[in-house]
């Protein structure tokens, strides 16, 4: 059997190949250059997803890593199936395009967690701007200027991790949504979210480098059609509602 002899990227990306776990040790060249991108990225324990040396053969630990690759990145890479096809080589590009952020932020959390005091104030809003929001960059620009909001107003917490983690105020963060405990760190608007939160962190030219939309201050979002009916200076983008009471 020829296992991985042949197999290119070109033949991977289009589909017609996969790279496979080989017995006979035969060396790849894609195999070693997945191995060096497997090597720089780090899994929810926080250890890299290969340890092993970039030789170009595709063993059982790299067939161990690959699997637990696919395992949280499911939503990418489909069934983990220790198999380098199309949708987990285009996973692990992404992932290594953007390896300082997604080894930083979103490996998977508790719900206990998120409302602690070890969860960073990036990865806290990070998690925040995406659950509430998962598909739309301008409606999570807007989510974090209502955070942004909040922090100014006298009848809010100060600080931004008290803002997010209020009793009974962001439910996805209280209650520990799995968006939130577990955002999927090789989508675009997860990585959205991580450069939003970044930029409310570092506080530079706040709250117009947020590019939101909002005007009026507003201070509450919620899901489009839930506010109430007293809700004022509303806008709706994406799904969401933005409102002042």
């Amino acid at each position: 059997m020829a296992y991985n002899v042949g197999v290119t990227r070109a033949k991977v990306e289009a589909g017609t190949a996969a790279l496979v776990y080989d017995p006979t040790n035969t060396p790849n060249d894609l195999v070693r250059e997945c191995q060096n991108m497997l090597k720089a990225l780090k899994n929810n324990s926080g250890a890299y997803y290969y340890i092993g040396t970039a030789d170009g053969k595709y063993g059982t630990g790299m067939k161990n890593a690959v699997r637990t690759f696919q395992e949280e990145n499911d939503w990418a890479c489909g069934d983990a199936d220790e198999k380098i096809g199309k949708k987990t080589l285009a996973a692990l590009d992404i992932a290594y395009a953007d390896r300082t952020n997604y080894n930083a932020y979103g490996s998977e959390v508790s719900a206990s967690y998120l409302m602690g005091s070890s969860i960073s104030e990036t990865s806290l809003l990070a998690r925040l701007i995406y659950a509430e929001n998962t598909g739309s960059l301008q409606a999570q620009r807007n989510i974090a200027h209502v955070v942004y909001n909040r922090k100014q107003s006298s009848s809010f917490p100060n600080t931004y991790r008290a803002v997010a983690q209020q009793s009974s105020q962001w439910t996805t963060i209280c209650n520990g949504h799995e968006n939130a405990r577990r955002p999927p760190r090789t989508n675009s608007h997860w990585q959205d979210a991580v450069i939003i939160a970044k930029k409310l962190v570092a506080g530079t030219g706040l709250p117009g480098n947020l590019n939101s939309t909002l005007t009026k201050s507003q201070l509450y979002a919620k899901k489009n059609g839930t506010e109430p009916s007293s809700a004022k200076d509303i806008v709706r983008v994406d799904g969401t509602v933005f409102y002042n009471l």
